[in-house]
Formats: C-alpha cells, sequence, structure tokens
C-alpha cells in the first residue's frame, strides 16, 4: 500500500495553500495528514490528475527507499 506524503506533494511542485484546498473540497482532515499522509487509492478515487501526479511521486519514493537508492 502506498501513502502519499506531504514530501510527495512538495516533489510533485504544490504549493500549500492549493494543497490545503485541496483537502478541503474533499473534506479530508489536513493536520491528519501531515502526521499519517494519505492512502494513495484514495487520492487517485478522485480522479484528480494533481493527485495522480502526487501518487506517483509517492510510489517512485516508496521504491527507492524499498531498493535503497
Amino acid at each position: 500500500m502506498t501513502t502519499v506524503r506531504i514530501q510527495d506533494l512538495r516533489a510533485a511542485g504544490f504549493c500549500n495553500h492549493g494543497a490545503r484546498e485541496f483537502f478541503r473540497q474533499h473534506d479530508w482532515d489536513w493536520y491528519d495528514f501531515l502526521q499519517n499522509g494519505v492512502d494513495a487509492d484514495k487520492a487517485l478515487a478522485t480522479n484528480d490528475a494533481n493527485a495522480a501526479l502526487a501518487v506517483e511521486y509517492a510510489r517512485t519514493r516508496e521504491r527507492e527507499t524499498n531498493d535503497g537508492c
């Protein structure tokens, strides 16, 4: 299971304000996200292109971490 974290949003080039607005629109808890991240499947279920990009960054981060790169 992939978890999208704040560093993935930053790596994708998203501003804090825009990300917080996205969370407000989807009634997601921003502070919970900062602590725990959000499941990639939940992000993809929004059908939002920016969310999909953040998921790709999260998957890349996790692959690199797991592969030791």
